[in-house]
């Protein structure tokens, strides 16, 4: 905060850059004060240069946020229908398992939980191992 102080109080150059040195972002403050306070045709170049820094800078956020919105809208579009389709089948499996513990038929388990024979009895030999 001292620094600051005497950067922004000082009116020699020459302790100006020396501040300026210790200090990187009062350098950079130091640095565009110098050449603001040159001809009109520098500042004018210093300005359309920080223009074009900014535009490019937005530009480029603009592409980033769009391309992690479609990344986003994609990832739903596909992993949805697959998780829905996995949890459901989730949840067959252990109204499956839960009734095969009750000690229910396997054709009655199938009809129970909508699978097939050939699932309830490969459950019936896992639920053994």
């Amino acid at each position: 905060m001292t620094q600051w102080i005497l950067f922004l109080k000082q009116e020699n150059k020459e302790i100006l850059e020396v501040i300026a040195m210790t200090n990187p972002v009062i350098n950079k403050a130091f640095s565009t004060l110098d050449v603001l306070s040159k001809d009109k045709k520098a500042r004018a170049q210093y300005e359309q240069r920080l223009k074009s820094i900014r535009d490019r800078n937005s530009i480029l956020d603009g592409a980033r946020e769009e391309g992690e919105l479609k990344g986003k809208l994609e990832c739903k579009l596909e992993g949805k229908p697959e998780g829905i389709l996995e949890g459901e089948m989730k949840g067959k499996l252990e109204v499956a398992r839960n009734a095969l513990k009750e000690g229910l038929q396997i054709e009655v388990v199938a009809k129970i939980a909508g699978l097939s024979i050939e699932t309830i009895t490969t459950l019936v030999k896992d639920s053994v191992k």
